[in-house]
């Protein structure tokens, strides 16, 4: 792309309109601080014209995701129909189901709240497929906001589903659905349950993340190691320590957690020892 902006600009506008085809290809081919220069604005309301680009985006064998969020975000900007546009793709037609949709839907993730697509994610919440049940789940709860409209997700039989309608919650007063759903069987919504009621301020945090540490299942424990490291919960840190020293157990999460504290300044436990973390993992 010419570094001058109006030459830039001109030259973007004749590819458009000589030849679409050719303009999407160059599109694709730019690289993401490309997409980023000051012809953005210009080079979003280009793009956003463009029906094969949504198809681009939405395919993973053809466009890597960074790439896609940033294409997609320069059109979103200059035309608010395109986030519409992505999510019509999902399960459309045979070749959307699977990972066309599933990409579709963590481009709408990136793109917003997912308030603009409300209806569709309403919809999906019920689709057959886990995957794009549990991925609705979190973008329409997100967008929806709504704790009592929510429950009927807090209870199906799918934890992929039941995690991400936690997750969706956070910020929420919902500290009695966060307490619920920290007995759940599964570990991933019991572990959001406990970062749900941290972000509320409800409960003891380093108490129920020291309880998931010190459960029989490693899922669990790596769970709890993944919670510590979210809420910033330097309270935990020689239970972490503790399971960063246990071979066959959640080593990787719980030493990932432990980097994760030391890069965020939390104070820990004068017993914890970083220094014998390996300097790899620091990576």
């Amino acid at each position: 792309m010419p570094a001058n902006p109006g030459v830039a600009r001109s030259a973007l506008l004749r590819c458009a309109t000589r030849d679409p085809s050719e303009f999407v290809e160059a599109v694709f081919g730019l690289s993401v601080p490309e997409l980023e220069a000051p012809v953005s604005e210009v080079l979003g309301a280009l793009i956003c014209r463009n029906d094969e680009v949504v198809d681009r985006v939405c395919d993973p064998e053809r466009c890597r995701m960074q790439l896609a969020v940033a294409i997609s975000r320069l059109a979103s900007s200059a035309d608010a129909t395109f986030e519409a546009r992505v999510a019509r793709r999902i399960g459309v037609c045979a070749r959307d189901r699977g990972a066309w949709s599933y990409r579709a839907l963590d481009l709408l993730g990136s793109l917003s709240t997912g308030a603009r697509v409300l209806p569709y994610l309403v919809h999906l919440v019920s689709d057959q497929d886990r995957f794009i049940r549990s991925r609705a789940a979190l973008l329409a709860g997100r967008a929806k906001r709504d704790v009592h409209w929510m429950r009927s997700l807090l209870n199906d039989p799918d934890p992929r589903v039941r995690a991400n309608a936690v997750e969706s919650l956070w910020g929420m007063r919902a500290e009695a659905e966060f307490a619920a759903a920290r007995r759940d069987y599964h570990h991933r919504v019991s572990a959001n349950a406990v970062v749900g009621l941290h972000i509320t301020g409800g409960g003891n945090a380093s108490g129920q993340i020291g309880d998931l540490l010190a459960h029989r299942d490693p899922l669990f424990q790596a769970a709890g190691a993944w919670a510590a490291g979210r809420c910033q919960e330097g309270a935990v840190a020689n239970h972490l320590r503790r399971l960063a020293r246990t071979p066959g157990g959640p080593r990787g999460a719980a030493l990932r957690a432990l980097v994760e504290l030391r890069r965020s300044a939390i104070p820990l436990d004068r017993e914890t020892v970083l220094d014998e973390i390996p300097r790899r993992s620091m990576r």
